[in-house]
């Protein structure tokens, strides 16, 4: 499904706004953001991606959206999209650090039970 799609389906905001929204998203992963930061090692990210790369990370517990990206930009795989659930705040860093690596960076305020709700009639 194109990424515009994508969003669409999610109430998704696009915060990277020069990147191509007609990339291919691939499926998903949700993430607590916290979990990942202090648990994860390069392994488990493997498993996170599952088969492709070409799919959408969702984060949620996120406050300022840093260190999620930082974590993705010291992993050499790169996820299409990532998206903050009901992000506390969204630091400019975030942004950049997305558009640097080419990752398509958005939000959305749907809880997450109602995200998850969607994205399974999206499978």
């Amino acid at each position: 499904m194109r990424a515009a799609d994508f969003l669409r389906k999610i109430d998704g905001k696009l915060l990277t706004q020069k990147l191509n929204t007609r990339r291919i998203v691939n499926g998903y992963t949700v993430i607590d953001s916290m979990k990942a930061i202090t648990t994860l090692d390069a392994s488990d990210y493997l498993r996170i991606y599952g088969s492709t790369s070409e799919r959408a990370l969702f984060f949620t517990g996120v406050k300022y959206g840093r260190s999620p990206m930082i974590a993705i930009k010291a992993h050499p795989l790169k996820p299409v999209m990532v998206v903050y659930v009901q992000p506390e705040n969204i630091d400019d860093l975030a942004v950049k650090l997305a558009e640097l690596d080419n990752i398509l960076l958005a939000r959305t305020d749907l809880d997450q039970g109602e995200l998850i709700s969607r994205l399974e009639r999206i499978a």
